[in-house]
């Protein structure tokens, strides 16, 4: 008996040895985040490696997938991509296996919840590397140890790795849709700006030397076997990677994948990369709040800032200049400055702000910045506070504050508009203060960063419709939601309610076609700039201007596509602009539309007006469409854009010019005055009440550079343009 026993024992622990030698071992993170230097939104990505980083330390690995800027290295992230189907960026995969059951790319929202899902997952390969850099040359050894035999075929891989990456200009600088964005406030990107220059680029994959799915470095043997020590090592002279800037930024990454279809990652080592400190800040209970006060009147809100690190810390706390938008003659303070805040304590702060005479809608962010300790670094956090002031007859309810300045340098040149205007970043808790306002006019700007918000924004549409059927005026801009309405891409396709607000309700949709109206390419960056023109007869008779000229200084906006608009109903909707592309058949051109229900006026613009870099036009566009919403009884009384009729003789001039112009009316505010291709006012002409009939006065371009220049005159808000060339 105890011979069999002993044989049985035998034979049961050969047969463990011959597939398991030793218990499984911890799996290494290995996030790679598919991101650009373009891409706004990837700034999310960028602090959930920090993050994630400082929460997992070395079982976290980050690699940073660079796509169309300027620190694209080979071919790896495309193939990459296209293997696992990364349509949007930012997108990561976790040792390039699937999540939540089927899904490999997944966005940096769900990297916190899938990372702890799998912290404490195991794996059968104990993986190690060790490097040394002489000079340029890296000699890198990455060894491997199964604890089970393994039946298909491994590869072992040596990602280059180099942090602090910096350049200046497109493609350097990090784009950040998070600047000032409601709902963000306590992102460590909502104080930075768009775009942050001199940006450090951390975590970017210089070169994978197995190839990008290991087929140049394979296991020596397949099946691999349990207990035996597999090792690969990896050279290369590094001055071959002029992207490295510094090599003692570099370190690696070892790692041991499967071959063929899967591809997936069984576990990785970092090695040479500095780990980020812990961090500490504080948390506010009492951010992305709305009030409302009287002008000249003085309100008070207490902001809680909670600690919730496990460190003692010490604070500064301040009215942040750079994100606080209220006028001027609006006074912010704080009652606090200075203070330690125990771990898990709280400080509480009073902010006091006494509403001037101005008219406007103003964030006032409170910012709290942590000291840095012996064991953390610090960080600054916020908590905005929205106040609207009442006198507000129309909003500006908008997306993204980056494309927001176009709209608000035209607001500077129509003060008698801007002293009447509110500009509002457009969340739940906006709509909840605001919504009930009598505001006349409501303009809704969607741009290229927020495509696709309004149709797909249930709460916004509910919104329009309800001040639509209070006979509330509407000028809406996007460049892709009529593609959307007409249900081109089934994923976005609207619902009942939605159908029901552009088709039935506005007598709008778009051509049914394979893709939107593209105007640039997103993957070169190569733009297309498109001329618009006025439909003869209406609002915007005359009008012709550019839309997509771009310029990374003077006018840093774009887009890749813009809307083309179908009228479904024709007693409705009337077009008033149109694409100039010979290119285009005849029905797709429409760029623009008036609506007219039995309850109000809108307008559709298929473009959007950060798109518009002649401030000229951009500003008589603006001008004249917000006359005919809130003023002008039919569109006839808009039969040109001159509606001046403004006259100059000579033209081209050397010295001086007479102007001319008619009203129907007298005038009680006018201003005549010159402005150069960027919109800049150079000369006052005149200011006066002028009165019906034909009026003249003169400009004096003795003083002026020869160039190109524009007449314009605003008469009671409505603005004309007419082209004036100076010779010398």
């Amino acid at each position: 008996m105890n011979k069999m026993y002993r044989f049985l024992m035998l034979a049961l622990m050969a047969a463990l040895l011959s597939t398991s030698l030793f218990a499984k071992v911890q799996k290494r993170m290995l996030m790679e985040d598919h991101t650009g230097a373009w891409c706004g939104w990837c700034v999310l990505g960028n602090q959930a490696m920090e993050d994630m980083l400082v929460q997992y330390g070395e079982n976290f690995i980050p690699v940073a997938l660079h796509n169309g800027d300027k620190l694209v290295s080979g071919s790896h992230q495309a193939t990459l991509a296209s293997k696992f189907s990364v349509t949007g960026y930012p997108s990561g995969t976790l040792n390039r296996s699937l999540v939540y059951g089927n899904t490999i790319p997944f966005h940096p929202s769900y990297w916190p919840q899938v990372c702890s899902q799998h912290a404490a997952d195991q794996t059968i390969a104990d993986v190690d590397v060790t490097y040394s850099i002489t000079g340029t040359q890296l000699t890198a050894e990455v060894t491997c140890t199964l604890t089970e035999d393994y039946a298909g075929q491994l590869a072992f891989n040596l990602f280059v790795m180099a942090d602090d990456l910096t350049g200046t200009g497109t493609g350097w600088d990090q784009v950040n849709y998070l600047t000032g964005r409601a709902g963000y406030e306590s992102h460590p990107y909502y104080t930075l700006p768009n775009p942050v220059t001199g940006f450090y680029h951390m975590n970017v994959m210089i070169d994978m030397l197995g190839g990008t799915l290991g087929a140049n470095a394979l296991f020596p043997a397949s099946p691999a076997k349990a207990g035996v020590k597999y090792t690969k090592t990896f050279t290369k002279d590094l001055s071959a990677y002029p992207l490295i800037q510094n090599i003692k930024k570099v370190y690696v990454i070892g790692l041991v994948q499967e071959t063929g279809s899967a591809s997936t990652i069984l576990n990785a080592k970092m090695a040479g990369k500095t780990m980020p400190r812990p961090k500490a800040g504080l948390t506010a209970t009492e951010d992305g709040v709305y009030l409302d006060g009287a002008l000249n009147t003085k309100i008070t809100k207490t902001i809680t800032f909670q600690n919730t690190s496990k460190y003692d810390v010490v604070a500064d706390f301040s009215i942040n200049a750079a994100k606080t938008t209220t006028p001027a003659d609006w006074k912010n303070s704080i009652d606090v400055t200075n203070a330690s805040v125990k771990a898990g304590g709280s400080k509480v702060i009073t902010l006091t702000t006494e509403i001037g005479s101005t008219v406007a809608y103003g964030d006032v962010t409170v910012k709290a910045v942590v000291q840095d300790g012996t064991d953390y670094d610090g960080l600054a956090s916020g908590s905005t506070i929205g106040i609207l002031s009442t006198g507000a007859e129309g909003v500006v309810f908008h997306f993204d504050d980056g494309a927001i300045k176009p709209i608000l340098d035209v607001f500077d040149k129509l003060p008698t508009v801007k002293a009447k205007m509110a500009v509002i970043p457009f969340n739940s808790n906006t709509v909840a203060a605001y919504g009930s306002y009598d505001f006349k006019v409501i303009i809704v700007p969607e741009t290229f960063s927020s495509r696709g918000t309004i149709i797909n924004y249930a709460e916004l549409l509910s919104y329009l419709a309800s001040q639509r059927d209070n006979g509330k005026a509407i000028l809406m801009t996007s460049m892709i939601d009529m593609f959307f309405a007409a249900g081109n891409y089934s994923s976005l396709a609207p619902n009942a309610a939605t159908t029901a607000f552009f088709k039935t309700k506005w007598g709008i949709s778009g051509p049914v076609q394979g893709n939107p109206y593209t105007i640039g390419n997103g993957t070169t960056g190569v733009l297309t700039p498109v001329p618009v023109v006025g439909v003869t007869g209406e609002m915007a008779t005359g009008l012709s201007f550019n839309i997509n000229e771009y310029n990374s200084a003077t006018h840093p906006y774009y887009t890749f596509w813009a809307d083309q608009i179908t009228i479904v109903n024709p007693n409705l909707a009337t077009a008033i602009m149109k694409y100039n592309d010979a290119a285009l058949p005849e029905a797709n051109k429409i760029a623009a539309v008036k609506i007219v229900t039995t309850k109000n006026k809108n307008i559709y613009m298929g473009f959007t007006f950060d798109l518009i870099a002649n401030i000229t036009s951009r500003t008589t566009l603006m001008a004249n469409m917000l006359v005919w919403l809130t003023g002008a009884s039919d569109v006839e009384e808009f039969d040109n854009l001159n509606t001046a009729k403004l006259t100059v003789y000579p033209n081209p001039v050397i010295n001086r010019s007479t102007v001319s112009f008619n009203l129907t009316n007298d005038a009680t505010a006018s201003d005549v005055y010159l402005v150069d291709l960027n919109g800049n006012r150079v000369m006052d002409i005149a200011t006066s009440a002028f009165a019906a009939g034909t009026n003249y006065v003169t400009v004096d371009a003795s003083k002026l550079s020869s160039g190109k220049y524009f007449v314009v005159t605003n008469i009671n808000n409505r603005l004309s343009q007419t082209p004036l060339v100076i010779t010398k």
